[in-house]
C-alpha cells in the first residue's frame, strides 16, 4: 500500500470526516465566488421577453363603463360600401344579409361589438364587385 494511503488510514475517522466537510465547504465556496450572480434588475431575456411583449398587447374584454352600449338597428349598417339587402328579426336577434365591399367588411365587427351582437353563423359569397355576407346574429346576454 502507499505511504499516503496508509497515512489516510490512520487518521482518527472524526478527523478524516473533518478533512471532507472542510474539503466539501471549501468548494462550495470557491463555486459560489466564481459564477457571476443574476441581478433580478437584469432586462429579461429570450422567451420571457416575448411573453411580457405580448401581454402588453392584450386587450381587455371588459367593455368600459364610459361606453354606452347601443340598441342594434340594421338601417346602422347602411353606409357607403355596405347595403342591408334583407333583414330577418327573431326573439333574440336574426338572420342580416349585406352586399358590402371588402374594405368596409372590417368596419362591421366593431358595429356588431358597440350594438351587443354576436355572429353565431356567416357565409360570405363573391358577386361581381362585391360580396354577399349572410349573418346569423344574437343578442349577448349579460347572465
Amino acid at each position: 500500500m502507499s505511504p499516503l494511503a496508509e497515512r489516510w488510514c490512520d487518521l482518527s475517522p472524526s478527523f478524516r470526516t473533518g478533512i471532507w466537510l472542510g474539503m466539501l465547504l471549501f468548494t462550495g465556496a470557491l463555486w459560489h465566488f466564481s459564477v457571476p450572480a443574476v441581478e433580478k434588475t437584469a432586462p429579461p431575456t429570450g422567451l420571457q421577453a416575448q411573453w411580457r411583449k405580448l401581454l402588453s398587447l392584450r386587450v381587455d374584454q371588459k367593455v368600459p363603463p364610459s361606453q354606452t352600449i347601443k340598441p342594434f338597428s340594421a338601417m346602422a349598417f347602411q353606409t357607403e360600401g355596405s347595403a342591408v339587402r334583407s333583414w330577418h328579426p327573431v326573439s333574440a336577434g336574426g338572420e342580416l344579409v349585406l352586399q358590402l365591399q371588402w374594405a368596409t367588411l372590417l368596419r362591421l365587427f366593431p358595429l356588431l361589438a358597440e350594438q351587443n351582437m354576436r355572429i353565431t353563423g356567416f357565409s360570405i359569397l363573391p358577386e361581381q364587385h362585391d360580396l354577399q355576407m349572410k349573418l346569423q346574429l344574437e343578442i349577448i346576454s349579460d347572465e
